[in-house]
């Protein structure tokens, strides 16, 4: 991947629909488990 970005460009990043996703998480991501935020 080689993006030319430029240099005053905003770049916006859905976090929501990154931390909802199936991929990100091994288990369902709608359910709330603190201990995946425990470091």
């Amino acid at each position: 991947m080689n993006y030319k970005v430029p240099e005053e460009a905003k770049i916006l990043v859905n976090v929501w629909a990154i931390s909802r996703g199936p991929t990100v998480w091994e288990d369902d991501p709608t359910f709330f488990k603190p201990e995946r935020f425990i470091g």
